[in-house]
């Protein structure tokens, strides 16, 4: 009797399982580290399907969705690309990270290892001045950063400013507001868009 369902278990499972793909959405533990439906570069699951890591696995397009008080110095900084909508004081857009660029925002320099990022604002009070920026490793396609420091005159002077965030609990509080900490300022939180959710490849489709 076991051997007789041990053969019919052997037989299921072998005509269900498969060869691995990566690129068919579907995670093949042991065999892949993730898989967003794609093979491409440059959306943190690389085309080996392997999770990007250090400055790879934030470039890429971003969705957002916090308190509309949170987003008023980023959008002073350029660092937010497009606000889709305000319900309630609630504010949900989305922004880009390249090499070069934090959204609207030039990238002056980039310190993999303690995830700092200085950048240049290109408008808002101080335009041409540098903020600083801090953020978190990505988990589940999603991260957080904070803005610890804005307005200073050169690229040292943001990155030697001495103002920690505090990423214990990044979703709740513990990010420095524009030089001044304020304990329940939550973080703010980013989710990929991942090709499959219909970031494509910024082709429109012609009449």
């Amino acid at each position: 009797m076991r051997t007789g369902l041990c053969f019919l278990l052997s037989f299921a499972l072998s005509a269900c399982a498969g060869d691995p793909v990566c690129g068919d959405g579907d995670l093949w533990l042991n065999t892949e580290e993730c898989d967003d439906g794609n093979q491409r570069d440059g959306d943190g699951c690389d085309e080996n399907c392997r999770l990007a890591t250090g400055v790879e696995s934030i470039i890429g397009s971003w969705r957002f969705s916090d308190g509309e008080d949170i987003l008023l110095g980023l959008i002073d900084l350029a660092l937010i690309d497009e606000i889709i909508q305000v319900t309630d004081g609630d504010v949900t857009g989305t922004m880009r990270i390249t090499r070069e660029r934090w959204s609207g925002a030039a990238i002056s320099r980039w310190d993999e290892a303690d995830r700092i990022v200085i950048v240049q604002a290109s408008q808002g009070p101080n335009p041409g001045s540098y903020a600083k920026i801090v953020y978190t490793e990505v988990v589940d396609y999603s991260f957080y950063f904070c803005v610890v420091a804005s307005g200073k005159e050169t690229v040292e002077d943001a990155l030697m400013d001495r103002v920690v965030a505090n990423a214990e609990n990044p979703g709740e509080e513990g990010c420095a507001n524009f030089d001044v900490i304020i304990a329940g300022t939550p973080w703010m939180h980013l989710t990929r868009i991942l090709e499959t959710e219909g970031e494509g490849d910024g082709s429109a489709d012609e009449e």
